[in-house]
């Protein structure tokens, strides 16, 4: 090394060339992996020379172990180290079922059992890596569509049965959203992205669908702006007018029919007549009367292909 090459890294700043030595990896892999999927971001000189920390490497060795399990950079890139740490032990890799041998096919039902367990004994931290594990492998829509919805559709229907406590379906909440959190970050949403508001009106204290709405929605490329439960429609209103939102959905878990239609009359008079409006939750029953200018969707895929619909416009 140099006598500047020794002073960066006295200094915990390394040149790229160290780096490929250190990693096992290539130069023009280490910027490929930094240029395309944000893997890293290394620092730059004066002279734009890029230079990367210990912290820089670390990563950098834990992706390659984990892209040589079959991992694509592309699904892993955006991962913490901690979240790469956890795949990589040893006793996660035989903690949960076989998930799919290609992200082509279904994946295993007892995925969902796995989940359902982990809720019923109150192991969020397991849920948690399960969620990561599954979408480091066949991607974060699949994982949306073929483990989550199940999941929070099982949790409400046992929570609505009294099959389940409020503190099981708060954890399931918790979980889930922590998740969309780690969506939206590895989809690397652009802030041009089209932004579709979510909430739960005011009364309304249970989130999974309005949850799902987000998760399904940032795993097409829309950027969700979620307000959450109990959110009085006055509110609601003002936060889609002062972001310029796309689109608006609406969830409703426990409502009668006449409590939705008065709201959703008062609501409308707040908003232009050129934004989109979606709604659906449990209470949303065929006796409900809904105002021609929102639609009511039945599930998460008539949802998704409406946004993708109104992308391609």
């Amino acid at each position: 090394m140099t006598l500047l090459s020794l002073l960066e890294a006295y200094l915990g700043k390394y040149p790229i060339k160290y780096v490929s030595q250190k990693t096992g990896l290539s130069t023009q892999l280490i910027r490929a992996w930094e240029n395309r999927y944000q893997a890293i971001a290394p620092a730059r000189t004066d002279t734009n020379r890029r230079l990367y920390s210990d912290e820089d490497i670390y990563k950098l060795k834990l992706l390659k172990k984990t892209s040589e399990l079959g991992q694509s950079i592309g699904q892993i890139a955006g991962l913490t180290i901690e979240e790469l740490e956890s795949y990589l032990e040893p006793q996660n890799t035989n903690a949960n079922p076989v998930i799919a041998s290609s992200s082509h096919e279904d994946l295993n039902p007892e995925l969902l059992d796995r989940a359902l367990h982990l809720v019923m004994e109150m192991q969020h931290i397991e849920l948690d890596r399960l969620l990561v594990q599954v979408s480091t492998q066949v991607g974060y829509q699949k994982v949306v569509d073929d483990l989550i919805l199940p999941l929070m559709q099982e949790i409400g229907d046992r929570w609505y049965n009294d099959e389940l406590s409020v503190a099981h379906e708060h954890l399931t909440t918790s979980v889930v959203r922590s998740f969309l959190d780690h969506v939206k970050r590895n989809f690397s949403i652009p802030t041009q992205a089209p932004q579709i508001l979510i909430a739960c009106p005011a009364g309304q204290q249970h989130e999974l669908g309005a949850l799902a709405v987000a998760c399904a929605a940032a795993s097409v490329g829309w950027n969700p702006l979620y307000l959450g439960p109990n959110t009085p429609l006055t509110e609601v209103a003002s936060a889609a007018l002062t972001a310029s939102v796309s689109t608006l959905a609406l969830s409703y878990a426990m409502a009668k029919p006449a409590e939705i239609e008065n709201q959703l009359k008062q609501f409308l008079e707040l908003l232009p007549n050129d934004i989109p409006i979606y709604l659906g939750g449990r209470a949303v029953t065929h006796e409900v009367q809904v105002p021609e200018r929102i639609e009511y969707l039945s599930n998460i895929k008539e949802l998704r292909e409406r946004l993708l619909k109104s992308q391609t416009k």
